[in-house]
């Protein structure tokens, strides 16, 4: 059996509040944004008893804990279990409609260092009501540390512009407040919700914590993945980003309390922790015996639901910690490794077995987990069942909603958001879910794709978005389309245009979306890919009489073989009145505009397939009233596609206002 210290020196520990003026954090953590569980064989489950309860295949998974899993009420939105609310730059928050500093309607994210002129729906700032940090909408160019945390730097759009209604306490965020603020289980470009922070980049972030161990170096964390690193201050290639944030007051120093059963307390998260790493025991000392064994993740896991079983020091609702309350215990103003509270946690490794699992998968590899690393202080992530990564376990207990899933009622199924449905030329990236927690969206030939996934048990979601088509119509001279401008439509629909002749044309569709004709609707083929339609409208009354007869086949003729001027009337009776030869010439002139529909045949060539030899031969038969087998013997082009006298004179009836 397990033995403890002594009676003098539990009353001596129970007296003990161990206090680190030089640590701060926000008093509150963020869950990680984590609602995936995975069973043993890798795939994605849900966080039910099965799977993660403490008899489950893979235990005590961070998906199963947390606000999180447990659906709370939020004050604003945010996924998961973030719960963020909009700020203006006059510093009302959202849905503010009455007063001297309204914030309401269809807010606009001011990224820049300046408010706009509608102060009613100038949004520059989120509010994290989880922690109760608000970070400016402007995130910076790169730019080294001793800028970023400069008095000129907080001042320029932020104290001395008031963003948000704060003039003062604009600083760069603590390395926690930036990790605690990434969705682990977002995949994209940035883990910021760009829901709440429209203005995040994808790259790294500075933060205000010097490295103890070199001063001349600052802790960083890249937004892609909520990756820790080291940067000197002072490098001038690769550099960082900043964004500012404030606080009701400066981050709170870490307290813990010490209890007289084997575990401490921090008086700022509410987390109870083990003060030994498991395979350590305490005889005559706090952890003096044994030495921190190393697991793979399952097997720390299956560790966590062997300690509840036997009851250790007390309790069975231990838990392995996720990624976020794991690193509040690195002491990063520590001097030394290893980095953690030696009075709080005695004997931690020093040189050995110093990295500790999180139970919060990589969002960017299914097959790692969080570590911390509490010989250097950083987090990444470690292979979770690759013996080299094997890592040790420190347990933690109660905190903010631990409740696992299946104790939580009733379950919450998961709905898709106002993306669901729409039609979209870029893949979503808000308003995914409106409950539950979005898979990353993958872009397919002919949508937009993600999963919502509901809350302890309730049901997923299957959500998408059409991937919008653009057709653009267009007109020749002789009539209209209508619309008129370029559509947008969902991959695999059709669009209805209305084709309109003027009085003595006809009308005839071409372009690349293909489609049917019928009277003056045209209705397009199912659009898969960015396309045409083009209405060309054609007459065959070149004199403008109102009627299609030999003269106007003469007429067409003659221009086409080249004929300009007095000469291309000459002969023609009788010229309409008070017009001389010069004046008519001119007019048929102006009327000699073709297009597609002009070839009567559809044959290639240059000049768009017109020729006298053809098109003004068909034109002269038809006038002249031949039967159908009369009208092509002769007179059709090298690979003409029209080749029927029916053919060619329903298409100059049809497409070019012909009454033949």
């Amino acid at each position: 059996m397990k033995r403890l210290f002594s009676c003098a020196s539990v009353a001596t520990l129970l007296a003990i509040a161990l206090l680190s003026p030089a640590e701060a954090q926000t008093g509150r953590l963020n869950d990680t944004g984590q609602t995936r569980c995975y069973a043993a064989n890798a795939s994605i489950a849900s966080c039910t008893a099965a799977i993660t309860g403490n008899s489950g295949e893979r235990p005590h998974q961070d998906g199963r804990y947390g606000r999180d899993a447990a659906g709370a009420v939020k004050v604003g939105g945010g996924l998961a279990g973030f719960d963020f609310t909009r700020i203006c730059w006059n510093g009302s928050p959202e849905g503010t409609v009455s007063g001297p500093n309204p914030c309401t309607g269809t807010l606009v994210a001011n990224t820049t260092l300046t408010p706009s002129a509608t102060p009613a729906t100038d949004w520059a700032c989120t509010r994290d009501n989880a922690t109760g940090v608000t970070w400016s909408l402007r995130h910076s160019g790169t730019t080294d540390w001793n800028t970023a945390t400069g008095a000129a730097f907080r001042n320029v759009g932020h104290n001395s512009a008031s963003r948000c209604g704060d003039a003062s306490g604009w600083r760069v965020p603590t390395r926690r407040e930036l990790l605690s603020v990434l969705a682990d289980e977002l995949t994209g470009a940035t883990q910021f919700d760009t829901s709440f922070h429209p203005g995040a980049g994808t790259t790294w972030y500075w933060s205000s914590d010097s490295v103890a161990t070199n001063p001349a170096s600052a802790w960083t964390v890249v937004s892609v993945n909520g990756n820790t690193g080291i940067i000197v201050k002072t490098n001038t290639t690769a550099l960082p980003v900043a964004v500012l944030v404030r606080s009701d007051g400066p981050p709170q120093p870490i307290s813990y309390a010490i209890n007289g059963n084997g575990t401490v307390t921090d008086n700022l998260t509410g987390l109870m922790w083990d003060r030994c790493s498991a395979g350590q025991t305490s005889v005559s000392a706090p952890c003096d015996t044994g030495t921190a064994t190393r697991f793979s993740w399952s097997d720390a896991l299956l560790q966590v639901s062997a300690l509840n079983t036997a009851n250790h020091l007390g309790f069975s609702d231990w838990r392995m910690p996720n990624k976020n309350e794991l690193e509040s215990l690195v002491k990063i103003a520590g001097s030394s490794a290893p980095f953690i509270d030696s009075a709080a946690f005695p004997n931690a490794p020093t040189t050995q077995n110093q990295f500790y699992w999180s139970s919060t998968t990589f969002a960017g590899g299914g097959d790692q987990a969080w570590q911390a690393d509490f010989a250097s202080g950083g987090l990444a992530p470690g292979f979770r069942n690759i013996r080299f990564y094997d890592s040790s376990v420190r347990v933690v207990r109660g905190g903010i909603a631990p409740a696992a899933f299946d104790l939580l009622t009733p379950a919450i199924g998961a709905q898709c958001g106002a993306a669901h449905t729409t039609v979209r030329t870029t893949a979503p990236t808000a308003n995914l879910c409106t409950s539950g927690v979005a898979s990353p969206v993958t872009t397919n030939p002919n949508n937009f794709a993600w999963t919502c996934y509901g809350f302890h048990g309730g049901n997923n979601a299957s959500c998408s978005a059409t991937v919008a088509r653009t057709v653009t119509p267009s007109a020749t001279a002789g009539g209209s389309i209508s619309p008129n401008t370029a559509q947008l439509i969902g991959h695999g629909a059709t669009i209805l245009f209305t084709v309109t002749p003027t009085a003595g044309y006809g009308a005839s569709v071409t372009g690349s979306c293909g489609g049917t004709l019928t009277g003056s609707s045209f209705t397009t083929s199912p659009v898969t890919a960015d396309c045409t339609v083009v209405a060309n409208f054609c007459s065959l009354d070149f004199n403008g009489d109102g009627i299609v007869n030999e003269t106007d086949a003469i007429l067409f003729t003659r221009w086409l073989l080249g004929v300009r001027g007095d000469a291309l009337v000459a002969a023609i009776a009788p010229f309409p009145a008070n017009l001389s030869a010069t004046a008519f010439a001119s007019a048929v002139s102006s009327r000699m505009v073709f297009n597609a529909a002009h070839n009567l045949d559809n044959s290639a060539g240059s000049g768009g397939g017109l020729d006298a030899a053809t098109d003004g031969l068909l034109l002269l038969r038809l006038a002249r009233g031949l039967p159908n087998d009369a009208i092509t013997p002769g007179a059709l082009a090298a690979g003409a596609l029209r080749t029927s006298g029916s053919a060619i004179r329903a298409h100059a009836n049809s497409a070019c206002g012909a009454n033949f």
